[in-house]
């Protein structure tokens, strides 16, 4: 197993443009996004939804949550599940985010949307 490489690189000034609305630098859990949501992004009445097949779940969660017979909720509420930086960015913004982030180096995944409803984090 190879330790976690950071993900501050990839958010340094010249990848951070005005219209980038947010970074968080995981590991952060669908718990500590639902938080974030609550704390600073969202406004009343938006959620996030996180698709959970928009990106690769690294092996080790997947035997994490087998072998230990955990339960997807607890899986997402405890562990990044391979996420190392979440960019919330408006729905016209996401082009060029995705190209400032393949500029850095690193391989993007658009991971989910925020819409109307309660406040928190859907995973779907």
């Amino acid at each position: 197993m190879r330790r976690t490489r950071p993900s501050t690189r990839s958010a340094s000034p010249y990848m951070m443009p005005d219209w980038m609305a947010s970074t968080a630098d995981v590991p952060m859990t669908a718990e500590q996004l639902a938080g974030l949501m609550n704390d600073s992004l969202a406004a009343e009445g938006i959620r996030a939804l996180v698709e959970k097949d928009s990106y690769e779940v690294p092996a080790i969660f997947r035997l994490i949550s087998s072998r230990g017979d955990v339960d997807e909720k607890a899986m997402y509420n405890t562990y990044n599940m391979g996420l190392g930086m979440v960019l919330a960015v408006a729905a016209e913004d996401v082009e060029k985010t995705l190209e400032a982030v393949r500029a850095a180096g690193e391989t993007p995944y658009v991971v989910g949307r925020c819409e109307a409803g309660e406040k928190g984090v859907v995973l779907c």
